[in-house]
């Protein structure tokens, strides 16, 4: 059985109303991926606020159609709430294409400058997640659609 890949709005107050924003939480299985890390203060890297043409980059890396964000495959799902630079640390996983499947492994909070001081021991029993094709690639085109 496989897991499904859903989204749903969420809405950051920030440190002040400039610095709000609107994005959207990875439900899977109808769990928010924002609720089960909410020791960290993340957003959803997909978001009403961007371009579609940026959405559809998020998209594309999120469906192994462009590089991953980090190197060993490794894919940004949630970013800082204020800038969305990974430099303020990120939610990662690995993305994978096995047996006919996305699969995302391996979670971590991670930087893109300190690869020793990564978060991998807090999301030791987090997933895997194994996503059929079909729905997983239809979940995400929803997210570009006009």
């Amino acid at each position: 059985m496989s897991d499904v890949l859903d989204f749903a709005l969420l809405h950051h107050a920030g440190s002040s109303p400039a610095r709000s924003r609107s994005s959207f939480d990875f439900l899977i299985n109808g769990q928010s991926l924002r609720a089960k890390i909410a020791r960290y203060d993340l957003c959803g890297r997909l978001s009403s606020e961007l371009s579609r043409s940026q959405n559809l980059q998020t998209v594309e890396v999120l469906n192994g159609e462009r590089p991953a964000d980090l190197g060993d495959d490794r894919i940004i799902l949630m970013v800082c709430p204020e800038c969305g630079d990974i430099g303020c640390g990120a939610f990662t996983c690995r993305l994978s294409r096995e047996d006919q499947a996305y699969v995302w492994s391996d979670f971590a909070f991670e930087n893109d400058y300190d690869r020793e001081g990564a978060d991998r021991a807090s999301f030791r029993d987090f997933g895997p997640y194994v996503f059929a094709p079909v729905q997983y690639r239809n979940a995400l085109l929803r997210m570009i659609a006009p």
